[in-house]
């Protein structure tokens, strides 16, 4: 007898639908009557979602994408930035230090020196990309809320900005957020034509 016959251990997509049900109705709020409404239906099926991805998910995973939520610069990127700010995110960018790694360079040494040619390094310290970094900084603190240029933001994370002033200012800060997008944006998209990312 297998364990399955004896009711051991069975895969979750195996489960029958009185199981299924039972843990759909723990996550209603106490109060909830059937028919349930299309409004209630979605917050439950958001917050299944988001505690399944930070149960599950793999540290890489998270830091890839820390929320449960589809990150912004995917819908707001255009193609060949999306790409690239991807492939970052992902660390598989072939910064030089990953094409030592695939096997495509002697070394990890950047091409300016820098014994170690990271991400880190090639987005926010090669001097090689100096001057359009201080160009894209200078932008950045000509917001409307001036935000600090920071690898988290090159990356596609919204800007870090003082949660008591945004309260209640959702729109607001996700203008914020696609401005830094198309700002970074740009950056990336030059390193890229020099070193081909």
């Amino acid at each position: 007898m297998s364990s399955d016959e004896k009711g051991g251990d069975k895969p979750a997509f195996c489960r029958s639908f009185r199981c299924e049900l039972e843990e759909v109705k723990r996550l209603l709020p106490a109060n909830s009557k059937f028919p349930l409404d299309k409004k209630v239906i979605k917050a439950v099926v958001a917050s299944a979602m988001r505690t399944e991805w930070s149960s599950l998910s793999t540290a890489k995973a998270k830091a890839i994408k820390p929320l449960g939520d589809c990150a912004r610069y995917i819908s707001v990127d255009p193609k060949p930035i999306v790409c690239i700010r991807a492939r970052l995110r992902l660390s598989v960018a072939l910064t030089p230090q990953r094409r030592h790694v695939y096997r495509l360079a002697d070394s990890p040494r950047c091409g300016c020196g820098w014994p170690v040619g990271d991400t880190n390094h090639v987005v926010m310290l090669c001097p090689k990309f100096a001057s359009a970094r201080s160009v894209c900084s200078n932008l950045l603190l000509s917001c409307a809320v001036p935000v600090k240029l920071t690898l988290d933001l090159v990356l596609g994370n919204p800007p870090q900005v003082d949660d008591q002033w945004w309260s209640g200012q959702r729109a607001l800060l996700r203008d914020l957020h696609d401005q830094c997008l198309n700002i970074t944006g740009d950056l990336l998209l030059f390193i890229d034509r020099t070193i081909h990312l």
